[in-house]
């Protein structure tokens, strides 16, 4: 049951329904273009959604690669900032313990906190990018949806403006009684 409502939701079938309904229910030209219409403007909403999410995948590529390019500038900061230091205590004579290894392992700490906190923000980016990709594919097949739905109620309107209509006895016979006088 599962794989059936997988394969009546999925918008390929729907649109195919659609072609073949649209152009068999109204017939001639006015059906055709009626489905065809549908059918490529529902395209066009899910492939557009399609290639939204496309470029979000990549801000997200090019957002990873910025996480690691500045944790690579902070390494570098820091052991640059660190090897000052031994430097400066080393020309000053003075040994890497007390205030001047203090000092070290404040850098060493807040550059630590820097790291996570870079993490973090990089894991809230990401995770507002998969938002937004998935809210976009929703709204590519949403669009889809009703574009065939007012396309649905486009092809009915026309079955029924198709379909001949009854005339009632009384006014059949009002008109022959009316033209034989």
């Amino acid at each position: 049951m599962g794989d059936f409502i997988k394969a009546s939701t999925d918008p390929k079938n729907i649109l195919a329904a659609l072609f073949v309904l649209g152009s068999t229910t109204i017939g001639g030209p006015l059906g055709f273009l009626a489905s065809s219409a549908a059918v490529a403007s529902a395209s066009a909403a899910i492939k557009g959604a399609g290639a939204q999410q496309v470029e979000l995948d990549l801000a997200a590529r090019q957002e990873g690669l910025a996480a690691k390019d500045r944790e690579v500038a902070r390494k570098r900061r820091l052991v640059a900032v660190l090897g000052s230091q031994r430097a400066a205590a080393a020309a000053a004579g003075v040994a890497l313990s007390g205030s001047v290894a203090n000092i070290s392992i404040a850098d060493a700490e807040q550059a630590s906190i820097d790291r996570l906190l870079d993490r973090t923000n990089t894991r809230i980016t990401l995770d507002r990018i998969g938002r937004q990709r998935q809210s976009i594919g929703r709204a590519g097949v949403l669009s889809a949806g009703g574009t065939i739905l007012s396309s649905a109620a486009v092809i009915a309107q026309g079955v029924t403006l198709n379909k001949p209509r009854k005339q009632s006895a009384a006014k059949t016979s009002k008109s022959s009684s009316g033209r034989g006088r």
